[in-house]
């Protein structure tokens, strides 16, 4: 079969006047039915359970790439026609330097210390999401795809290399998350794991509390919301870079 996919960029006013760009992607392949038209940007949808079972997925893409969309001061959408193709777009708001400078002394919250990362999960699209959160706040970020990789790299680790704070996704194949916070916690008993889930918070917390995770953030995770939870919850490195209490020979150096 033969089709095309076409790329272009290029530099709008969005509604509120603001400058900004939009990036379009046009295919002509088969088009989304129209049924599904309207709830293709809801999390977990996908155009029928044929296109699950044939490619996989979760369906949490768009979602999340409108939310990131909205988060930049754009948004995201789609135009298709069933049987033509279709074009997804997405715009982001362009910042002068005047304004990125008030921003950046306006209060919001920033990262009190160094905290490094290490994020579990079997999805490469969150694993890449967090990754790049973090990047942007300058942090250090491990990524595992699997609770006994996890476990693995906790072993391996000297005291100056172990993470800071765990974030760990609950349902994953052959090991729960819960399975691989157990089998951290009884390496390393005080390291922080917060549960990293799409499911309902309400429906996650017990079991997550009640196997040593700490707290339950819902995907996809916030850059706000990433530095809250390294405030409150990442380990502190003393000034020799080990995460242990110094005894008093070490204070007095």
């Amino acid at each position: 079969a033969n089709g095309t996919v076409a790329v272009i960029v290029r530099a709008v006013f969005l509604e509120t006047g603001a400058p900004g760009l939009k990036v379009e992607v046009t295919d002509t392949g088969v088009g989304v039915p129209l049924e599904h038209q309207a709830s293709l940007f809801q999390p977990f949808a996908q155009a029928g359970a044929l296109i699950s079972r044939r490619y996989g997925g979760t369906g949490l893409g768009l979602s999340i790439v409108r939310l990131v969309a909205e988060l930049m001061g754009g948004t995201a959408g789609f135009v298709s026609q069933p049987g033509q193709g279709s074009c997804f777009w997405f715009t982001l708001k362009l910042n002068s330097p005047e304004t990125s400078r008030r921003k950046s002394t306006d209060g919001v919250e920033t990262l009190c210390h160094d905290c490094k990362l290490l994020v579990v999960d079997d999805t490469l699209m969150n694993l890449r999401l967090v990754s790049a959160l973090a990047g942007t706040l300058g942090m250090q970020c491990v990524v595992m795809e699997s609770g006994a990789n996890a476990i693995e790299y906790i072993t391996k680790c000297s005291p100056a290399d172990l993470p800071d704070l765990v974030l760990m996704d609950c349902w994953m194949p052959e090991m729960s998350g819960y399975e691989a916070t157990e089998g951290i916690l009884r390496l390393i008993p005080d390291m922080p794991i917060l549960a990293l889930t799409a499911d309902s918070l309400a429906d996650m917390e017990g079991r997550a509390l009640s196997c040593g995770m700490l707290d339950v953030l819902q995907k996809p995770i916030l850059k706000s919301q990433l530095i809250r939870v390294c405030n409150k919850w990442g380990r502190v490195r003393n000034k020799w870079g080990s995460r242990h209490t110094p005894t008093l020979q070490e204070e007095d150096l």
